[in-house]
Order: C-alpha cells, then sequence, then structure tokens
C-alpha cells in the first residue's frame, strides 16, 4: 500500500479579494496540517492578499495574476498547480475552512488503494464566522455509514478536492476555455480523470466550512454558465 503523508501534498488556496477569509483559511491550515507545501494563487486581488500572504510567512509560494482580463477560474487553479512541488495537491476556495479531521481523512483514502484515485471532500455553507451552519451538502447522503465511497463526475467540486499532480499533468489540467467563477470546469476535469481509469471517491471528514457564498448568480454569471454548458457538451456529447 502506498505511504502517503502530508509531505507529499501540496495545498493550493485560490483567492480574490476575500483577505479576511484568506487569513482565517491559511492559519487554519498550518494548525492542522503542518508539514504540507502551501501555495496561493490569486486572481489579480486589490485588497492586499498576496501583500499579506507574503508576509505572513504560511505560505511557500504566492501567484498573483496580474493582468485584468475576465476571471478564469480554470487559469489560476492551473497556475497553482504548477508551482506544488509535491506529488498530490489539494484545491480549495479561499473562503473554505478545512475541518480538524479534513487532510488525516484524505490521507486514509489515499493511502488505502494502489492505485492512482481522487478525493473530493464536502462542503457545508455556514456563517461568516464559521459557528452557524446554514446548509448542509446533501453529498453527504451518499456516504451512510461507510467512511468513502465511489462518485461521479457531476458531485466532483474544484473547490474541494485532492487529486495526483500526475493525473493533472496526463489530462492537461482544466480546460482554460471555460470562463467565469464557476461553470463546469471543474466537472469537466473529473470527466477526463474517468476517461483514463481515475476513480473518485466521496470521504468522510473531507470537510470544509464554507464561509462565503452568493445566493443566486447574477444574469452575468448565469450568461458565462449558459456559454459554458455547450461548451461541455460540445466537448462530451450525449453526458448531460
Amino acid at each position: 500500500m502506498p505511504n502517503i503523508s502530508l509531505q507529499n501534498v501540496s495545498v493550493v488556496v485560490i483567492n480574490y479579494n476575500k483577505l479576511g477569509y484568506l487569513q482565517k483559511v491559511s492559519n487554519r491550515i498550518r494548525e492542522i496540517a503542518k508539514d504540507i507545501e502551501l501555495i496561493l494563487s490569486d486572481d489579480h486581488s486589490n485588497d492586499g492578499s498576496c501583500n499579506w500572504a507574503r508576509k505572513s510567512g504560511l505560505f511557500d509560494h504566492v501567484f498573483r495574476k496580474t493582468d485584468r482580463t475576465p476571471y478564469c477560474l480554470s487559469e489560476v487553479r492551473n497556475e497553482g498547480v504548477r508551482l506544488a512541488t509535491r506529488d498530490y495537491v489539494v484545491l480549495l476556495d479561499g473562503d473554505c475552512l478545512p475541518e480538524v479531521e479534513y487532510f488525516s481523512s484524505m490521507l486514509r483514502l489515499l493511502n488505502s488503494h494502489e492505485e492512482k484515485v481522487i478525493a473530493v471532500g464536502f462542503t457545508d455553507h455556514y456563517d461568516k464566522d464559521g459557528k452557524q451552519m446554514l446548509l448542509e451538502d446533501p453529498r453527504k447522503a451518499y456516504l451512510s455509514n461507510k467512511g468513502v465511497c465511489n462518485i461521479g463526475w457531476r458531485d466532483a467540486f474544484g473547490g474541494n478536492i485532492c487529486f495526483p499532480v500526475s493525473v493533472w499533468k496526463q489530462i492537461d489540467g482544466f480546460d482554460q476555455d471555460f470562463d467565469g467563477y464557476w461553470g463546469y470546469e471543474d466537472l469537466e476535469f473529473a470527466i477526463r480523470c474517468g476517461k483514463v481509469g481515475i476513480k473518485l471517491f466521496g470521504v468522510r471528514g473531507m470537510n470544509v466550512r464554507h464561509l462565503q457564498h452568493p445566493l443566486s448568480a447574477s444574469i452575468e454569471q448565469s450568461n458565462l454558465k449558459g456559454r459554458n454548458f455547450r461548451l461541455i457538451n460540445s466537448k462530451h456529447p450525449g453526458l448531460l
């Protein structure tokens, strides 16, 4: 069986103007996972996030997108993964606070399989202080009494996921033709992983508290999702 530890793991935190949340999230990661490599990948924030990250001593690497082109989540994720020097990458959104057992739960899955697998965490929505749960992740119901369970690509969200860097390289990363904050690019990533034989598992305990989540999408974002919906359909006809 593999012997994967936190010394084999890089955590890439994705950020855009979420300094207050970023401070909470990065401090929590260092508290519960001292041996990981911590990377910030930032999309041209103007709230001082990158300056704070560089001075904090918490991050091993900081990437800041310098051009003002429209936000592309796939690009920022890919740039963060490129900075990783370890074998596995965890992607976390900058407003997602990992629970204490997050990394230990993830490692149990990775070390229980000889083949390469992807670990998908669960995201519960909390208030901005991380205290009161507003919405529980419905995907948890799949687990029943199990510690892990097979899941499909429809349940793989890139803001809380762990994958081997070698797999990311094998499938050429996240497709940067997708636009916007979220719009099927993480599901499409999971589809391509499945096509090369990589299994996806939901993991009990690999949970985060999502501290900031929009209640509804703007018209602009809805339009982006419409375009992204057409793109994923053109790449993988008949799946949606």
